[in-house]
């Protein structure tokens, strides 16, 4: 009976990863007796995402609280960007400019894009959301002047079309970049007791691009 369970699970995780969009090209490999799936999907961008080195990135022009993106791009399997070197700022710079200022004509802010690192914690103790310091992440170049939390009220971050980082108001909404990486895990449990892995998966495919959070 466990063996049945364990292969009815493995393929309604397949039927689910046929859903995706690059479903077809994900490569899975089962880890000894831990019941883990990797799914690899270095060489196949998800549906509105961009390659570069070890992940995929989308930019969201409709602007959006920094929660409410945060929560857009975890529906979408990923997170707020969070930026390691330079190369991946010029590349989410680049992103930037294919959306200029007289594009924008429904945006507030039309120089920043709303990214994954706040002082929510303690004021200026910038941290990633996954919980690491900035210094960490390999990427401190903050903007002339910034973080100056104007206005007692900045406490989420951003970068500037002009280059380097921002501290920005959490409730202003603002345009957003997520981030996928090329090697995200689940197990099997996962899988087979979480009805909204199962959700997410089937409407991010079908509906990639009008997928909201709940208000």
């Amino acid at each position: 009976m466990f063996f049945v369970r364990i292969f009815l699970s493995a393929v309604l995780f397949l039927r689910i990863c046929n859903a995706l969009p690059y479903g077809s090209d994900l490569i899975l490999k089962f880890y000894g007796s831990s019941n883990q799936l990797k799914i690899n999907s270095k060489d196949a961008a998800p549906r509105g995402y961009i390659s570069f080195e070890n992940s995929f990135y989308k930019y969201h022009r409709d602007p959006q609280t920094w929660a409410k993106a945060r929560q857009i791009c975890e529906v979408e399997g990923g997170y707020l960007a969070i930026i390691n070197s330079d190369d991946e700022a010029s590349f989410l710079l680049g992103m930037m400019a294919k959306y200029p200022a007289d594009v924008l004509t429904d945006v507030q802010s039309k120089d920043f894009v709303l990214l994954g690192f706040h002082d929510y914690f303690k004021d200026r103790e910038f941290v990633t959301i996954d919980g690491k310091s900035m210094e960490s992440s390999g990427y401190m170049h903050w903007a002339p002047g910034q973080p100056d939390n104007a206005g007692g009220n900045e406490h989420c971050g951003t970068l500037r079309r002009s280059g380097g980082l921002n501290d920005f108001p959490c409730e202003t909404p603002s345009p957003f970049i997520c981030e996928i990486s090329a090697h995200t895990q689940f197990t099997i449990n996962d899988v087979q007791n979480n009805e909204m892995i199962k959700s997410k998966f089937i409407q991010n495919a079908v509906y990639p691009q009008t997928l909201k959070p709940n208000n």
